[in-house]
């Protein structure tokens, strides 16, 4: 008899998953009952029939990836480029050298997968900051990351 497993496609969960690692697949059988099975046991998955897929990506907790930020050293701008697990609003906040945050940077609408938020070199009320080192934090609920940056005009 031919099981039918109900379960994420893992493949597209580990693409999407680069900060994390996966160890073990959650199947779960006709008769409702639910399997794990590490990943290293596993030879070969073969879907025969597949009548359903869909499950929501709680899963995976909000995470979120700085991939990096181009040109560094920037110019005038630069994009901020980084990748999230979960469908949600991003915040990033450039801050100086002195850690006075100058300016607060706001996507409401990130697909899963690599996004970015452009920064043009300028501060809160609209004027180009001098040339400098400057970080900048990106924050995703309580998952936060940070990175370094330098404007050179």
């Amino acid at each position: 008899m031919r099981i039918i497993i109900f379960c994420l496609f893992f493949l597209c969960l580990l693409s999407s998953a680069k900060a994390q690692t996966i160890d073990s697949l959650i199947v779960k059988l006709r008769n409702g009952t639910e399997v794990a099975i590490a990943l290293s046991n596993i030879e070969n998955i073969t879907f025969d029939s597949v009548t359903s897929a869909v499950r929501e990506f709680p899963l995976l907790p909000n995470r979120v990836t700085i991939v990096r930020n181009f040109p560094n050293p920037a110019i005038a701008a630069t994009k901020i480029e980084f990748d999230v697990s979960t469908p949600c609003p991003v915040e990033v906040e450039i801050y100086n050298i002195h850690g006075d945050n100058i300016r607060r940077l706001h996507k409401s609408n990130c697909e899963v997968g690599p996004n970015s938020l452009n920064w043009d070199g300028l501060d809160g009320v609209g004027t180009n900051v001098p040339s400098g080192t400057y970080f900048y934090r990106l924050s995703l609920g309580s998952d936060t990351r940070a990175g370094k940056l330098i404007i050179s005009r």
